[in-house]
């Protein structure tokens, strides 16, 4: 019979040394499953051609490269013609050597989107890389999960900073154009 002045982990059968062991448990089963997603994703980037059996619509990549090509060509023009009125990036903070930071919690608005593809992105000489074709669920809106590598130049004299990761893009039906309403990316700096 256990009484008041019992430990709750002892009164339980938990000792320290069990609920030790129980955490290293834990702790590997978290691992593996990191690893699992980590090789999952590196399946997908190296190897995401779709196979001849996938179908993109064509109209639905013309508008995540559209999309991309205003990016890379500092074109606030292009972007403005390619995205919502609503348009929102959400973003997680930048993954570092595979760790994980938490989740999608930053969120920006066409301005900022403006204001990075005409200030910032051509200082730091930014550009996107697409692997493969877009993944597309959706018959509208449409998600396009697209494969992506992103290398800025931080400032002058310093190497490259490269970053991998993948964007969902959210594209909807509006007045009969094709346009990205969402991007939510989740994206982790390359190490040496």
């Amino acid at each position: 019979m256990t009484t008041l002045a019992d430990q709750p982990a002892t009164a339980a059968g938990r000792t320290p040394e069990r609920l030790e062991k129980r955490n290293r448990r834990l702790l590997v089963l978290s691992a593996f499953l990191a690893v699992v997603v980590l090789a999952l994703g590196g399946w997908l980037l190296f190897d995401s051609d779709g196979g001849a059996e996938a179908s993109i619509p064509a109209e639905i990549d013309a508008v995540v490269e559209d999309y991309f090509n205003a990016w890379n060509a500092y074109d606030a023009d292009a972007l403005r013609a390619v995205t919502t009125d609503g348009f929102r990036i959400y973003e997680s903070e930048y993954l570092t050597e595979f760790t994980a930071s938490g989740p999608v919690s930053l969120s920006y608005d066409l301005d900022w989107a403006l204001n990075r593809i005409e200030v910032v992105y051509p200082t730091v000489e930014a550009r996107w890389t697409r692997y493969g074709g877009p993944v597309v669920a959706g018959e509208g809106p449409w998600l396009a999960a697209q494969v992506v590598g992103s290398v800025r130049v931080p400032r002058p004299n310093l190497p490259p900073v490269e970053f991998r990761g993948v964007v969902m893009l959210t594209i909807v039906d509006e007045d009969g154009t094709l346009k990205v309403a969402r991007d939510i990316g989740i994206r982790y700096e390359v190490k040496d």
